[in-house]
């Protein structure tokens, strides 16, 4: 479930802060078996962006291709549970995604 996202459009813009002792945006490999973050959520929302196509998911579970689609470079900020973990797969390439707990202003 995402939260309200920037819009170029002149749309509603969601200004997020990050949150200390959370995820802090070290990458997380994405590759053809599922990646987990070692960490986990320390707030209620994630700011995540990938460099390749990938699919996420936010219970802890290993993803799976089914999951919603990320595309590359399309920084999203998604609703989350505390303690939740990343979970990640990639659509056809290697790359890293990068995850950050925020927090709204």
């Amino acid at each position: 479930m995402a939260v309200r996202m920037p819009i170029s459009t002149g749309g509603p813009v969601q200004a997020v802060k990050p949150l200390p002792g959370g995820l802090d945006g070290t990458p997380i490999t994405i590759a053809v078996g599922s990646n987990i973050s070692t960490a986990a959520a320390a707030g209620t929302a994630l700011y995540i962006i990938a460099n390749v196509n990938c699919h996420v998911r936010f219970d802890g579970s290993a993803a799976t291709t089914n999951e919603p689609i990320l595309p590359a470079y399309t920084p999203m900020v998604f609703s989350v549970n505390v303690g939740d973990k990343v979970s990640v797969i990639r659509e056809t390439g290697d790359g890293l995604l990068y995850v950050h707990d925020v927090e709204e202003l």
